[in-house]
């Protein structure tokens, strides 16, 4: 029984955490998290009498780890500085 839900979390999301960022800290410790809960989830096998349990709070912490990661992406866009037209020419 998956009581998670699958969420697009994994290496293609762990990627696209670290790519980039103008705070690699924020997202550096993001990915470790999402690796963390990966492993937690892979984990409850271990566990078949929790494991229901175990599911639903690793989904979440998945969705509150996602609402971090669109507030982080947020905060990017309003404070990053855009390029002015002559720097993109140069």
């Amino acid at each position: 029984m998956s009581v998670a839900t699958t969420s697009p979390s994994g290496p293609t999301r762990l990627a696209a955490v670290r790519a980039g960022s103008p705070y690699p800290a924020v997202r550096e410790d993001l990915a470790d998290l999402y690796a963390r809960l990966e492993k937690t989830e892979a984990n409850t096998v271990n566990l078949p009498h929790r494991r229901k349990y175990l599911l639903l709070v690793v989904g979440f912490l998945r969705r509150l780890l996602d609402l971090h990661e669109e507030t982080v992406g947020a905060v990017e866009r309003k404070l990053t500085p855009k390029r002015t037209r002559k720097s993109r020419r140069a």
